[in-house]
């Protein structure tokens, strides 16, 4: 099944014109993926209420510790962990920031998953979540940012969201009960992240990492468009491993028909120290 024929499912017949609403089916990675933003978001907000002050340094650990801090980005000192880590906390004191994203992750993460499977629609977020941590460095490299911890999953769902619109730009989406095209609604949240990230470019402080949006847009629509969201990396990696496997084995039974066709003309004693520990070696891994 393709993915326009994978789309059919999320298409509602219509009557008289007029548009339906349908809650989708929450998909495995989607619904894994809200438990985890959603517990890390609880422990932030709840450390402080259960342990007191000394929560306070914990909580901002946290945050400069697993968010993207642009600062700490010089060798030899790499944090390599906080371009995926960051998406996975949000603002304890801004229930709103993880409410939008969650919801978003929920409507179109499921819509999108749908077409993926779970594993390509993982990587796929993941890949939104590193390709907006890479553009925010860029950008606070230029000085166009201001050198203090980002947070939150914004960049990977903005990715997902800009996904679906290039899989499906007709399909029609509810925006504060006005409906809209997909397409139509992905351009304007691109075009609102684009002039926000220009004006805090010349100094002006929003408070929100526009440029991790604009990342995670960019791969989600490159991504979508160019066919890499449909690649099954893992099992990529898979058949190259079994591929590599068996062209061990075969190397092994060459080379040790080779050896036992010399000990049955010589003698095993004259196999060199080498050739006892390569015929060694290839008998372990045979039994493997």
């Amino acid at each position: 099944m393709g993915v326009a024929d994978r789309w059919k499912d999320w298409e509602e017949p219509q009557q008289g014109g007029g548009v339906r609403f349908r809650a989708p089916r929450l998909t495995s990675a989607v619904k894994l993926l809200l438990f985890v933003n959603i517990g890390f978001f609880l422990a932030l907000w709840l450390i402080p209420k259960f342990f007191g002050s000394m929560s306070g340094d914990v909580s901002s650990w946290a945050i400069s510790t697993f968010g993207l801090f642009p600062s700490e980005w010089s060798l030899p000192w790499i944090p390599v962990w906080q371009p995926l880590t960051y998406g996975l906390l949000h603002d304890p004191s801004s229930l709103g920031h993880l409410f939008w994203n969650m919801l978003l992750l929920y409507f179109f993460g499921t819509m999108l998953e749908e077409v993926l499977g779970s594993s390509r629609f993982l990587s796929a977020y993941a890949g939104g979540a590193i390709a907006g941590a890479a553009l925010h460095l860029l950008a606070a490299l230029a000085g166009w940012v201001a050198d203090k911890p980002a947070i939150g999953a914004s960049g990977a769902i903005l990715g997902v969201v800009v996904a679906a619109a290039v899989y499906k730009p007709g399909a029609t989406v509810m925006f504060f009960f006005i409906p809209m095209s997909l397409k139509v609604l992905v351009s304007c949240l691109v075009a609102f992240d684009l002039y926000w990230a220009i004006e805090s470019a010349g100094g002006a402080e929003t408070g929100t990492a526009h440029w991790i949006h604009l990342g995670g847009a960019a791969f989600g629509f490159f991504g979508a468009r160019m066919g890499w969201l449909q690649q099954d990396h893992f099992a990529r990696l898979q058949a190259r491993r079994a591929i590599q496997k068996a062209e061990r084995s075969a190397k092994d039974a060459e080379l040790v028909d080779q050896l036992l066709e010399k000990i049955s003309r010589e003698g095993i004693g004259a196999l060199s120290e080498r050739e006892k520990e390569q015929l060694k070696r290839a008998s372990e891994r045979k039994q493997r």
